[in-house]
């Protein structure tokens, strides 16, 4: 077919569907063959992405058609604008920062810019590739890197920092310069960490030695605060400045969080000999010789004159002193608004927490409760249903590692508790696919109404055990167990009023089950349950306690 012909049918087919991605496909390479303006093309992909602004992968077309055709400052410009309204549907798309990370190499690279290499661009440039190495990092995206690929990463992460530290003196607030260094500093040694006890699970490194090497860089991580929100100085800065150090705020909660749990976890029973080791690894060289052992390339080697981790001038030492429990409650709950779509993030940090304390944060706006709990309609989902759901889970999640704890190969080096980004999946993609569901909802971000309503009813059926729910008698005893504990911690009447309910919701549909093995008979459960809960069965004489404790709970309730 000519060219006339092909326009003819793209016009036909684009008067019957205007927004096909197709027929703009289409439009785009019939524009790139008839002219050779790069300009035209990118126009076209400006106008397609006003119909669809949050298509991630037309956004990563348009800057790579604009650094093919040396635009280097139209994409510069494009990326910066999109990325300062910290959209969430890019944060974890790792093609969207590649492609960013490139388009400043570039920019930085063309003299022509040089006058424009300001304070901004360097606080840019560490953010893009801050967030490029967390998900090179990332054993749970679509796309999971090789090891050479993500310790490249580090890599420049490192030695960017070292550039930007000597190119942001004319930041007009010494305050934000010395918040910015210090959060990202601490991010550096959390992605050191985490990058050993990645090479420790691909058996380049044993586990042991990831185990105590890694001691300082966590202990320092650690201790390197959040930002204080509340400061005078902060209070008084712009808004625009606000808000880059409250998004700080949450990544430095969220690698509290997580390095305090890897601590505490690590010195569990054995806590004088983890601080003995941690004063043992940080002595001398330590730096030059972490860094040497994780950067091993010739050319990674002789840059490390000029790696921030050496020789920066603010030197980031390791505070040897482990977390204290209650400060972590605070990060945790913090740490949920980074990823508060992800049940993975939620069952990592509910194995690592008292689960009558675990409180939903990132619902906001969600109702608490409601009074008829056999109304399972979408719009009836409230916080109570998202509590109730990421207990199954995390129980579940829970029994599974148990499980394999007993396994021959079970290598007992490995620490029991890694970063969230290289655990194994913790649950089912039905599971996930329910937090995402509904966090998507609450927002008000989900398209396919239909779809979703139906699958959040039957979420919805399951944790209120209405029809074949397939809950495990262990997994409903547990629930009722800690709903009873939640509402004792309560002060506010009618959210104690809703935790009793669902308390005695969970032993009510308990006791036949409890009755059966009491009377040394069969429980069968419904096939595809939601939830597979691992483990031994309950005994004759543990379901006899629960029938006894469970009936005197109604009774009072």
């Amino acid at each position: 077919m000519d060219q006339s012909g092909a326009r003819y049918f793209c016009d036909l087919a684009q008067s019957f569907d205007p927004h096909n991605p197709a027929v703009f496909s289409l439009r785009e390479r019939l524009i790139t063959t008839e002219n050779e303006n790069p300009i035209e093309v990118s126009k076209l992909l400006l106008k397609e992405l006003e119909t669809r602004p949050t298509d991630v992968n037309l956004r990563v077309r348009l800057l790579k058609h604009f650094l093919q055709n040396n635009l280097i400052k139209e994409a510069y410009k494009h990326a910066s604008a999109i990325e300062e309204k910290n959209l969430s549907i890019f944060h974890n798309n790792l093609n969207w920062y590649e492609t960013f990370a490139e388009v400043l190499v570039r920019f930085q690279r063309d003299l022509t810019y040089s006058s424009q290499l300001t304070w901004e661009f360097w606080f840019l440039s560490v953010s893009v590739l801050d967030r490029l190495v967390a998900l090179s990092l990332d054993e749970h995206l679509d796309t999971v890197k090789a090891s050479t690929e993500y310790v490249t990463a580090v890599f420049n992460f490192d030695q960017m920092l070292s550039k930007a530290s000597q190119n942001i003196q004319t930041c007009p607030d010494r305050q934000l310069v010395t918040v910015f260094l210090s959060h990202y500093h601490a991010q550096l040694y959390f992605y050191l960490a985490t990058l050993i006890f990645k090479q420790a699970k691909k058996d380049l490194i044993q586990f042991k030695e990831a185990s105590n090497v890694t001691l300082p860089v966590l202990l320092a991580a650690y201790h390197s605060c959040p930002p204080d929100l509340q400061s005078m100085w902060l209070i008084q800065s712009p808004e625009n400045r606000r808000r880059l150090v409250q998004h700080w705020h949450k990544e430095a909660s969220y690698r509290c969080s997580q390095t305090g749990h890897i601590l505490l976890a690590a010195a569990k029973d054995r806590k004088t000999i983890v601080l003995e080791k941690a004063t043992q690894y940080s002595t001398g060289m330590w730096r030059e010789q972490l860094y040497k052992k994780v950067f091993v390339k010739r050319d990674q080697q002789l840059k490390i004159s000029t790696s921030f981790f050496v020789s920066s001038f603010q030197v980031l030492e390791p505070v040897i002193k482990l977390p204290d429990p209650l400060d972590l409650v605070k990060f945790d709950e913090v740490a949920q608004l980074v990823y508060p779509d992800s049940l993975h993030h939620y069952i990592w940090l509910g194995l690592n927490s008292k689960l009558s304390d675990m409180e939903v944060k990132s619902f906001e706006g969600l109702q608490y409760s409601i009074k008829n709990l056999n109304n399972c309609a979408a719009e009836a989902l409230n916080v109570l249903d998202i509590q109730s759901f990421l207990y199954c889970a995390i129980l579940c999640a829970k029994s599974k590692m148990e499980d394999t704890k007993n396994l021959i190969h079970y290598n007992h080096d490995r620490p029991t508790v890694l970063p969230a980004c290289i655990t194994d999946h913790f649950s089912t993609l039905n599971q996930s696919k329910f937090i995402l569901i509904a966090y998507e909802m609450n927002k008000n971000e989900q398209v396919n109404i239909g779809e979703v309503h139906m699958y959040l009813i039957k979420a919805i059926e399951v944790v209120r055990c209405i029809g074949h729910h397939g809950l495990d008698v262990r997994l409903l005893v547990a629930l009722a167990k800690i709903f009873e504990e939640r509402s004792k911690k309560l002060t506010k009447q009618s959210e104690i009023e809703f935790n009793d309910a669902r308390a005695e919701m969970y032993w009510k549909t308990a006791m036949p089950f409890l009755e059966k093995v009491k009377n040394n008979q069969m429980i069968t459960y419904s096939n595809n349950r939601l939830f597979e809960y691992k483990g031994k069965d309950i005994s004759i004489s543990e379901a006899s306690s629960y029938i006894e404790v469970g009936s005197c709970s109604q009774l009072y309730s």
